[in-house]
């Protein structure tokens, strides 16, 4: 389970972190 919980807290952070340079490119 903790595994299980670790690898979706880390996509939900590459995530964030995907929209954020998206987000970054359309803005900019």
């Amino acid at each position: 389970m903790p595994v299980a919980a670790s690898a979706i807290y880390f996509l939900n952070l590459r995530g964030d972190v995907l929209i954020n340079r998206l987000y970054r490119d359309d803005v900019g």
